[in-house]
Parts: structure tokens; sequence; C-alpha cells
């Protein structure tokens, strides 16, 4: 289950509606007053960039997940902030 959540955040990442990205605006807004986000490698950097080069460039210290697609999951944070 958890990898078919990845594939949908993922999808949402690419094509959110304004809906989507209202909520994933208010969780990134959490995640950055966190002390668990850490800068992603200058490759996973490149990735994100590429698909959208407004999006954070920072992943989550917990779970690793980059916080750009992390943000669009159902799932919960790991550090219990939304």
């Amino acid at each position: 289950m958890k990898l078919l959540d990845i594939a949908k955040s993922w999808y949402l990442f690419i094509k959110a509606d304004a809906e989507d990205l209202q909520k994933a605006e208010t969780k990134i807004n959490i995640c950055d007053g966190c002390p668990d986000k850490v800068q992603m490698s200058e490759f996973g950097q490149y990735i994100i960039n590429a698909v959208n080069s407004e999006s954070s460039t920072y992943k989550c210290g917990l779970c690793k997940c980059p916080l750009a697609s992390k943000v669009f999951s159902a799932g919960t944070c790991p550090a219990g902030n939304w």
C-alpha cells in the first residue's frame, strides 16, 4: 500500500489541481519550520528541478522522502506535524 501512496503523491506533484496545491502548500509551510528538514543531494535536486523548478529541494530527515512530493501524500508526517 505504501508504494501506491508514493506513486499517487508523485502523480499529484506533477498534475495537481488547485485544491491539491492548496493542501500541499499548507503542509510545506509546516515542513519549512521543522528541524528534520534537510537539503537533498545534488542529484535529488536535479530531479526535482527537472519536474518543477519552483518546488522544494529538501527532504524529510526522518523518512527520507522528498518534500516536493511528500506534501501531496495522503499519509501523515512521520514527526506528527500534519
